[in-house]
């Protein structure tokens, strides 16, 4: 379904984010260290702890997508707003 205003966007990201926050939470710390597989059409793309899976998944790629969104921005004279520190483009005086 695509989206038709920001608002709309919005509310399904953070009803997203909402859902990925409880499940996260009701995940007990023992399971973050059982072994997880992902494969397609039989072949193993990943086998490791599910720690790792989630690690190399999800928060690398999301790192990635940030330095893309920075790129855009650059591009595009635009200030790139400080991620995990203050930017070149912060004036702040940090």
């Amino acid at each position: 379904m695509p989206f038709e205003s920001v608002p709309q966007l919005l509310e399904a990201f953070d009803d997203g984010a909402a859902k990925v926050r409880a499940a996260l939470q009701a995940t007990p710390d023992s399971a973050w260290k059982e072994n997880w597989k992902l494969s397609f059409q039989g072949k193993t793309i990943f086998e490791g702890q599910r720690f790792l899976a989630y690690r190399e998944m999800f928060l690398n790629h999301l790192v990635h997508h940030r330095a893309q969104l920075g790129v855009y921005l650059r591009l595009n004279d635009k200030p790139v707003p400080a991620t995990y520190g203050p930017s070149a483009d912060d004036t702040m005086g940090f």
